[in-house]
């Protein structure tokens, strides 16, 4: 096991599992509190329960049940991440559990090793070049699933500061790259990708890019706004696609046009869930 603190003893939860008699006896507790909140989704999870994942997560791993440990670590730190970011020293000792869980099931990417050197081989076609991306792409997912997270993120990071030396911040390649590295951040519900998305939608404005794509861009980017429950960002945004397409009738403008108005829509309950109660007028 790595040499690391264990998790937070304080949760209430934690302090009752643990004074089980045996760790199985532990185990139970938690797994029972995490059935009793199954209707929760995994991101409203209140301290407790995430604790508890953490804690359940390394009790498998000690009583040498990794594959039941896996999945309870991948959720711990999916939380621990959107809170804490992915350099904070809890989310490092989850990945090294985690990391632990995969190496005692037999999991430890034996491909990546080849995956690196495919992708070395293609580099020199571009780093936007279609056989890089496939590579790239390839040994994010080998990094991910061996939990070398920040591996997986650098891949991104190093591939967008080398294109936008060679063609520039503004051009399509870097502004490719760059929406990947934001919905790859997105996707493990991190909101870095948010900023790399508004830097393209700027890009986007000075290369003087096709009307439609613009506004398709901007809904996409309000689109997010809305999951991360900032509804006023996402409606300025999204008025702002309409505006884009103004007076434009063609095929591709009228199917943009719909999309936006489905984000408004949603922008707008949104901002009435966020809207406080009015205080009561009874007598």
């Amino acid at each position: 096991m790595p040499d690391y603190p264990h998790p937070a003893h304080k949760s209430p939860l934690a302090r009752e599992a643990l004074q089980a008699s045996t760790r199985r006896g532990s185990i139970r507790v938690i797994e029972h509190a995490l059935w009793e909140a199954r209707g929760l989704r995994l991101f409203d999870y209140p301290e407790d329960l995430v604790v508890g994942l953490e804690w359940l997560g390394l009790l498998y791993l000690l009583e040498a049940r990794p594959a039941r440990a896996e999945p309870s670590l991948k959720d711990a730190l999916k939380c621990r991440r959107r809170q804490l970011g992915v350099d904070h020293p809890q989310v490092r000792y989850l990945l090294a559990l985690l990391t632990d869980a995969y190496e005692e099931q037999g999991k430890p990417v034996k491909a990546i090793p080849r995956l690196e050197q495919r992708l070395a081989a293609d580099l020199p076609h571009g780093t936007a070049a279609r056989r890089t991306v496939r590579s790239r792409s390839k040994l994010f997912g080998a990094y991910w699933s061996a939990g070398r997270i920040q591996d997986a993120f650098g891949l991104y990071r190093d591939a967008l500061a080398s294109c936008e030396r060679t063609y520039g911040p503004d051009a399509p390649e870097s502004v490719d790259l760059r929406h990947q590295l934001a919905w790859t951040y997105l996707d493990a519900e991190l909101p870095e990708g948010i900023p790399l998305l508004e830097r393209n939608i700027t890009a986007l404005q000075r290369a003087d890019c096709p009307r439609p794509l613009l506004a398709f861009r901007r809904g996409e980017l309000g689109m997010v706004y809305i999951w991360w429950g900032r509804a006023s960002d996402a409606m300025n945004t999204i008025r702002q696609g309409i505006d884009d397409i103004a007076g434009l009738n063609n095929n591709e403008a009228r199917l943009v046009h719909r999309n936006l108005l489905r984000h408004v829509r949603d922008a707008q309950l949104l901002e009435m869930h966020q809207r406080p109660a009015s205080p009561s007028s009874d007598p």
